[in-house]
This record gives C-alpha cells, structure tokens and sequence, in this order.
C-alpha cells in the first residue's frame, strides 16, 4: 500500500511538473523586484492628479478623492473624440474593479456615455475616431465586451443592440486578433508609442472578461508585450527600429510609453517618470502574474548576440493562410497591415468606405472616388511609392544586442516607398547616447516628420554590428521634398566623440559606435548631422570595449578600414552603392538592386523566421511558442498557456 501511495504521489508530481505549476522550483531572484516595483509605482502615482493617479489610490485601498478626471473622460466619451476606446477601458476599470468607490452621480454619468457610444464601424455615426489600427481594433474590442458584459441586458442606444450581443460581436473579433498577434506579431512592430496602448485593454481583460478564454487570451498576447519589452531596451532605453513613431519619440525616450513598464521589468532607471503613467499603473494593479521566465529574461545579460523576427503578413501570403478580399473581417485585417490601398485589397477597401461612410477620412479618401475598382487598383500599382507607403507587414527586423550597444533595423524593406512613420534603424548605447539617419519630410504626423518616417524608406542591410542605408528617391519625392539626408547624433549624450576621416565615433561608457555618409556632411546645431543631397549611404558599426578594446583602437580600425562609394556625385542619379571592409566582419557590399555580399559571397534575401532569439526559436508564422531560460519555460498557443510562475485560472 505505502509503495503504490508514493508511486502516485510521484506521478502527480510529474504531472504538476508537466503543467509547468512550478513545484519544487524557486521563483526568480526579479519576481520578488517586480512585486516591489509595482508597489513603488502605485505610491508614486498615487501622488498624482487625473484618472490613473486615483486608480492608484483605489489599488492602495485609499479614497478615490476628486471624481472630476473620470467626469472629464466621461466627456471625451460622449464627444467621440480620437483614442476614445483607451478612455472607455479606463472608466471600466474604474467601474468594474472599484464599484463601491464611484459617487452615484459618477457611476450614472458613466453608464449613460458607455451605453451611447460607437463601439465599431459597423455602428452609425461620423466621428474623428480610428478604429482600424492594430492598436485600435485593440481598443475596441476590449471597450465594447467589456461593456457589453457590465449591461447584458440593456440596450446600447447607438447600435440598438443588446450588451450581450456587443459582447458576442467583440470576443469574435478580440479572439481573432489575439490569435493573428500570436502567429504573426505586431505589425507596428517595437513601437515606443503603440506598444504601450495595448497594455491596459490587455489588462482590463485579463481582470475583468467573464470569459475564461478571453482572460487566457489576453494574457497570452500581455505576455508577447513583455517579452519584447522585458529582453531588448538597452539600458531602460527601448531605441528600436520602429513600425510606427513621431518625432518626439525618436528624439525624446523619456516621453515613451514603454518606459515605466520596463523599469517595473527590470528597474533599470531606479525610479518612474513624473505623473501616473497608465500602463504602468494598470500593470501594477493587475492580478496579471508575470511568468517567471520574463522576470529571469528581464534581468538577463547574455553575450552579444543576433536576433531575428519577422512580423505581419502581406497580401501575396494572404490567401495561403485562409485570409482573403472579400469578407469585412479580412478588410479589417488588412487594414492593421497598413494594406487598404494595396492593388489587392483596393475593392474590398472601396467597399467598407462606401458602406461606412468613412470617405471623408484623409487616408480613405482616393478609395471613396466614384470610379470602378480595377481603375483604382490600377492607379494603386502605378502610385506604388505612395500606395505602398501605409504598408507595415512582411517587416524583416535584425537586431545586434549587447551589453554595451545595440543595433536594430528592418531589412530591405520597401525601399525608396514613402515611410509614413517608420523607424528604419537605430543604433543605441543608452537612453542619451543613440544615432539613427532618416530622409526628412515637413509633417510629424501623419508623417514623414523631421525625424520619424522617411520621404524614401533606404534599403537597409545588416550583418551583425555593421548596417548600410542607402537612400535613393524618385523623381516625384526629389521635386516634393527636402533633398538631403540627416543623422541625430546628440553630442552632448556621449562621454566622448571623434572626428576622423569622414567618420563620426562615439563612446558612452563601455559601448562604441560609428557613422559615416557617403556624402560630405556638415553639422546643423548640436545634435544634427546633415547631407546635402537626395542620394546618400549611411554606414553604422557599434563595439565595446570587450569585443574590441580601447576607444582609441576602435576608432583607429574604423579609420583604417576601405570604404568607397557610387552614385553619390553632385548630380547623385546612377545607382547608388557602397563597399565597406568593416573591422571584425569583412566587406560588406550593398547596391540599390541585387544581393549584397560579405567578402564576395551572396547574402540570402532577408526571410526571417517568427522569433530567433537566444530564448526561443519558432518558425514563420508560428502557431505555438515555447519560452525557456534558466530552467524556467512559458509556452503559448491560441488554446493554451502554461509554465511556470503562471495561476491556473488562466
């Protein structure tokens, strides 16, 4: 009897093993931090005015105080302004997480705006709300199940429709997003701006969602949230190549929305910004459980190394994946891809404007022409340096990361297309000391802006630690824009910086990098670096001390090495191209058209799995991830997550 008890009992051992509870395994050294730096982060908000400064007094068990924030959100509510769904999760959190705490005046105020608004483009109403953003569609979908659980019964005065039946509509559409998240990532990829907003839906679902699959789910992308933001910031600084940004995110990393969520990660920084930063705030308050592995990831320094993703599906993949142009659900999809002037999804597109009245919207407008759809598709190819410019999938992203430097950028991607607000490379020491080139252009928003986007995306190839940019318009963005190339560099961010032979070397602390035009240059203030002309290369290599000794060395390899360049005369319009014999690596040789070669030999066109990393690998598109790190493992699928560290309700 005694030995088929033990036997039993290891069995079920095993099983709770397998189940990844976690048993006989201590939580990570960061997972006792991270719990500390949520209480800190829900003190020092607390000291703060506005809706997530009284959130997290309630978290603290404190007094809601002034209501008059959440009457001021209420009001943008009822207005319909733009980001209006982040607003509605706001005051569901406050109304489904701290009941007892609303004045009833509040709690009515509340309801009426929620039952009233416009939770889909399905639903009447013209407003200056985006609701087809991959962040958006976010929004939304939480906004409206959220609040078609609160009010199952009653009847949303927009729609005419039921909570229950908006809670329906949104699990379907929350559920598919979640899904494509999973299998094919972010298609604003490593945003310092929208990566942040998909937190609190996230975790107002994770919290709130009657529906344990939506719970899971949402948990489940939550988790691919901080797993980009727990393992490539550079020193609290997340300076990444980017799918969509502005100005002042690129030049401002403190103004980033990921910023307090990575010091809750890894307290990098020792402190929050000032005020109640909401994602932060939500995070702090969640009942989400960060899985240990991301805790041990978070904290993790491992040795230079070379990551590759891909993210998004383009519509030449659509149909091999059961994702066409004829159903609205697809459009949608399409739509998050930055696809709906794509010759492809152009009839579908034409037909959501026309059957939402969205025709009046700047980026829909050309699609609301009363003309047929092959003309328009037709126009499309022709205007495809325009058409295409929206277009943010089939992203190939390279990212060389170290303890010293990193640089990321997107491979081959569209290049000489308008870059609405893509971030195309970055090479980062810290949060003062980073350097990025771009074509500029006159807006910030919707962009090309003076630092965020391009006039003409540049052909990007990286090789480890070395990265070229070439830059070569079309005749329509050379008579419409700014003909000249620039680089941030801000001086005044580096410990030391040199000039030598063309070459601009900095250091901060251990981490080195260096940048070169293929054109003269000449500064513009302190931190700008200018290149008169519209065709340009710019080459950037990063180091360290480790890998290559003293400043003055690498400084001295750079300067020694051959580097030569065409199509960057005075008149600048042959093919542009450029040989560089980088220190540690080879000759690197990149034109406008055709392969680039390291030390003669083709380099495979960029075609990158879903995740190789030094913590997982996973292929394109994946259907499952399996996270491991020091013993620790979190595994992810549409229909299941388990690992360690985890609560079984999820």
């Amino acid at each position: 009897m005694g030995l088929r008890w033990l036997s039993l009992l290891r069995a079920f051992a095993l099983i709770w093993a397998l189940a990844g509870l976690g048993w006989g395994q201590e939580a990570p050294a960061n997972l006792a931090a991270w719990d500390a730096r949520r209480a800190a982060c829900l003190a020092h908000a607390a000291r703060y005015g506005g809706p997530h400064g009284a959130l997290a007094r309630l978290a603290r068990g404190e007094a809601l105080g002034d209501p008059a924030p959440f009457a001021e959100l209420t009001d943008a509510v009822a207005a319909r302004q733009d980001m209006s769904e982040f607003r509605v999760v706001t005051l569901l959190r406050l109304s489904l997480g701290y009941p007892e705490a609303l004045p009833t005046a509040l709690a009515e105020r509340i309801e009426a705006a929620l039952l009233g608004f416009r939770y889909w483009i399905d639903e009447p109403g013209r407003d200056g709300m985006h609701l087809w953003t991959e962040n958006h569609v976010l929004g939304f979908a939480a906004a409206e199940l959220l609040a078609g659980e609160r009010w199952p019964e009653r009847v949303f005065a927009n729609s005419g429709l039921r909570g229950r039946e908006h809670a329906a509509k949104a699990r379907a559409r929350f559920l598919r997003w979640s899904r494509e998240r999973l299998r094919y990532g972010f298609s604003e990829w490593l945003s310092p701006v929208y990566l942040a907003l998909h937190v609190e839906p996230l975790v107002a679902l994770t919290d709130h969602a009657r529906d344990a699959d939506v719970r899971r789910r949402a948990a489940t992308v939550l988790d691919l949230v901080l797993f980009d933001l727990a393992r490539l910031p550079q020193r609290g600084h997340f300076g990444l190549t980017a799918g969509r940004t502005y100005d002042e995110f690129c030049l401002e990393p403190q103004r980033h929305g990921v910023a307090d969520v990575i010091e809750l990660l890894q307290g990098s920084r020792g402190g929050f910004r000032d005020g109640a930063d909401r994602e932060a705030v939500a995070l702090s308050s969640s009942r989400y459980r960060l899985p240990w592995v991301l805790a041990a990831i978070a904290v993790d320094t491992p040795p230079p190394h070379v990551e590759r993703l891909r993210v998004g599906l383009t519509p030449e993949e659509g149909p091999a994946e059961g994702i066409g142009f004829e159903d609205e659900d697809d459009g949608v999809f399409w739509w998050q891809q930055g696809a709906y002037a794509h010759p492809r999804v152009v009839p579908l597109s034409q037909r959501m404007v026309a059957a939402h009245g969205l025709g009046g919207r700047p980026e829909f407008a050309p699609l609301s022409l009363d003309a047929p759809a092959e003309a328009l598709s037709t126009l499309s190819r022709a205007l495809g340096r325009v058409s295409r410019g929206p277009l943010l999938c089939g992203a190939n992203l390279t990212v060389f990361h170290g303890p010293d430097a990193l640089l990321s950028s997107v491979q081959d991607f569209r290049p000489g297309t308008l870059g609405f607000q893509v971030h195309a490379w970055q090479a980062t020491l810290d949060r003062e000391a980073f350097v990025f080139s771009n074509a500029p252009g006159p807006w910030n928003r919707p962009g090309p802006g003076a630092w965020a986007g391009s006039t003409h995306l540049p052909r990007v190839i990286q090789v480890r630690d070395v990265l070229v940019a070439l830059y070569r318009p079309g005749i329509a963005q050379r008579l419409a824009f700014p003909r000249e190339t620039h680089a941030y560099v801000p001086r005044a961010g580096f410990d030391e910086l040199r000039e030598v032979d063309g070459w601009v070397c900095a250091r901060k602390g251990s981490g080195y990098l260096a940048l070169r035009s293929a054109r003269p240059t000449r500064w513009r203030g302190e931190q700008e670096l200018v290149a008169d002309g519209a065709q340009n290369a710019w080459v950037c290599q990063v180091g360290s001390a480790a890998e290559d000794g003293s400043f003055a060395r690498f400084v001295a390899g750079i300067a020694g090495a051959r580097f030569s360049a065409r199509g960057v005369d005075r008149f600048g319009l042959g093919p542009v191209a450029v040989s560089y014999d980088a220190p540690g690596l080879g000759e690197l040789a990149v034109g406008w058209t055709g392969p680039a070669t390291l030390n003669g030999e083709p380099l495979p066109p960029p075609a990158h799995p879903r995740f190789a990393t030094p913590y997982v690998d996973a292929p394109w598109p994946a259907e499952q991830l399996e996270l491991r790190h020091e013993g620790y493992r979190l595994s992810l699928s549409p229909d299941a997550r388990s690992g360690d560290g985890l609560e079984p309700r999820f």
